[in-house]
């Protein structure tokens, strides 16, 4: 049990009445303060290690990000175009990064390599490679997430379709792709898609249309797009709501 020390303070009223009156002693006011500062101290060493431990058990990896010292790997004169849905403008993986483009008519998204950054110096005009299939304006898109020989990037759009491309390291940032690998029709406008973070070759894609959305898992094949056996791409899940 803690003791605390009571100060004493006698005061003379107008009446000519003493009022004495017991406050903390500023002494005590320090031991308080002392205590409740190793409480909290304690208390956000047990988060802190809690946290930590939640990290260690997660299949999710953890990463601090570092900006880069030098003007050679950044990109410059990114000419973004009109937001995607949710404002869900960028995607990265382990060697591209993919952004809208701004475009005259249709929609286009851009794609970057990470190992590019020299050859687009600041002050010069900034050539891309972009993704240019869709006949309506595109939603959405994701790029493959999984380190693999071969990168993917899935997109969505207002026309009900989900595409997926095969990103040709060979052809950037020289020419853009037009023909998708596949194309996957929706029951409506496409709202969002995504690979899967760890199983290879399955995609999300979720839209909605005639007032009913439609979230399904497909199945895409060994190498992304290009299905073994010439067998189309099926669905797995196919899940309807109001």
């Amino acid at each position: 049990m803690t003791m605390m020390r009571m100060k004493t303070t006698t005061t003379t009223t107008m009446a000519g009445k003493e009022v004495k009156t017991h406050q903390p002693s500023s002494s005590n006011n320090t031991d308080a303060k002392a205590v409740l500062k190793a409480a909290m101290g304690s208390a956000s060493e047990k988060v802190r290690s809690a946290i930590q431990g939640k990290l260690k058990r997660s299949t999710f990896v953890h990463l601090s990000g570092k900006e880069p010292n030098s003007l050679d790997k950044y990109y410059f004169n990114l000419d973004t175009g009109r937001a995607m849905i949710g404002h869900r403008n960028l995607s990265v993986n382990q060697k591209y990064l993919a952004f809208p483009w701004k475009t005259i008519g249709g929609s286009a998204i851009a794609i970057l390599p990470h190992s590019d950054t020299k050859s687009h110096p600041m002050g010069k005009q900034l050539k891309v490679s972009c993704v240019r299939g869709h006949k309506e304006q595109a939603t959405c898109f994701s790029l493959s997430r999984l380190e693999q020989t071969v990168d993917y990037l899935a997109t969505g759009a207002m026309d009900g379709l989900v595409m997926v491309w095969k990103l040709d390291h060979e052809k950037m940032p020289t020419s853009d792709f037009t023909k998708p690998e596949v194309s996957l029709e929706t029951s409506g406008k496409v709202l969002g898609v995504s690979f899967h973070p760890f199983v290879p070759h399955v995609l999300l894609s979720y839209s909605m249309g005639m007032g009913a959305c439609d979230m399904r898992v497909w199945n895409l094949g060994e190498g992304g797009g290009e299905t073994t056996d010439e067998r189309e791409p099926e669905v797995l899940i196919d899940v309807h709501g109001e």
